[in-house]
């Protein structure tokens, strides 16, 4: 039985229990310009003078853990603060979530419904969205109405327009030579003066102009590879971590002995059509603006 069932504990019943409350704050990118209002601290303070003002309705109010995620958006659940909270549902230390508003929790409409029609009814879980003035425990009858769908509805399509914007946004940088990956092709830096634009890394690139003229001399991939090894020179991963790239794994050894040139990295290398001044971007695409997996793009859309 869960608590939108009429059952032997009724409303009286359910707001005379102790509650152990897990506040929940969000902030993330996706915000846009209305970082005062949505802040951290400012979500922190409407929650917890929600949280007063059940105390004085004389609600028996156990504890308040915050779980906070600052910087994660409301696309997918996969948020440290997010995952801890659940943790906590499942081992009983809260037993009632609150929160600003329903954008705050998550914007993904399908889990969010799943989420709150079905796994916090079962697990006997109060749940407090303050300013959108829903209570699980007060007004059952509210809890799952449309007008608590719609606005899912609406966190959702919030981030289908961003992603729209954002793609927009890039393929416009892309068509116009902009450089936009993260990390620039072993043998470039972005340029000091404009991180759109790839400039040569001269130590770099004496590497690579060394490996098109061992295989212009006839030399395969695996006997450069070899070639490369015995004269210790190190790997394009190794050499742009030490430039401060500690997240560069383009051209890693994909899993091998860590420092060891592989014949995948000297392939990649040789067949990347940057290094005869061809910019080729927008190879890759996510298959949604839910979903983080990345898929081949056809070639005519490169």
């Amino acid at each position: 039985m869960t608590f939108l069932q009429n059952g032997k504990r009724g409303k009286k019943d359910r707001l005379s229990q102790e509650w152990r409350i897990g506040e929940y704050v969000r902030l993330s990118k996706e915000d846009g310009d209305k970082p005062e209002s949505d802040s951290i601290q400012n979500q922190h303070r409407i929650i917890s003078n929600h949280i007063e003002y059940m105390k004085q309705q004389g609600e028996k109010i156990a504890a308040a853990e915050l779980y906070s995620d600052d910087g994660y958006p409301g696309g997918n659940f996969n948020r440290p603060a997010f995952q801890r909270m659940m943790r906590d549902i499942e081992s009983g230390k809260i037993n009632c979530v609150a929160f600003k508003d329903l954008s705050r929790l998550g914007r993904n409409y399908p889990e969010l419904g799943k989420m709150m029609e079905d796994y916090f009814p079962q697990k006997g879980i109060r749940v407090i969205s303050v300013l959108n003035n829903l209570d699980s425990v007060k007004s059952p009858e509210t809890y799952c109405s449309a007008i608590v769908s719609f606005s899912n509805i609406v966190n959702d399509d919030y981030i289908r327009q961003l992603s729209i914007k954002i793609k927009s946004t890039l393929d416009i940088k892309r068509n116009s030579g902009e450089f936009i990956g993260n990390y620039a092709p072993y043998g470039y830096v972005k340029s000091p003066e404009d991180r759109h634009k790839l400039v040569i890394d001269p130590e770099a690139a004496e590497v690579v102009r060394l490996i098109f003229k061992w295989y212009a001399e006839g030399i395969s991939a695996s006997g450069i590879t070899k070639q490369l090894n015995a004269l210790h020179i190190i790997t394009p991963s190794e050499y742009k971590t030490q430039n401060g790239c500690k997240g560069f794994k383009k051209h890693s050894s994909g899993g091998k002995k860590t420092g060891v040139w592989a014949i995948t990295t000297v392939n990649s290398i040789l067949r990347d059509e940057v290094y005869i001044g061809n910019l080729v971007q927008g190879k890759y695409r996510s298959v949604s603006y839910r979903s983080k997996k990345i898929v081949p793009n056809d070639p005519e859309d490169w």
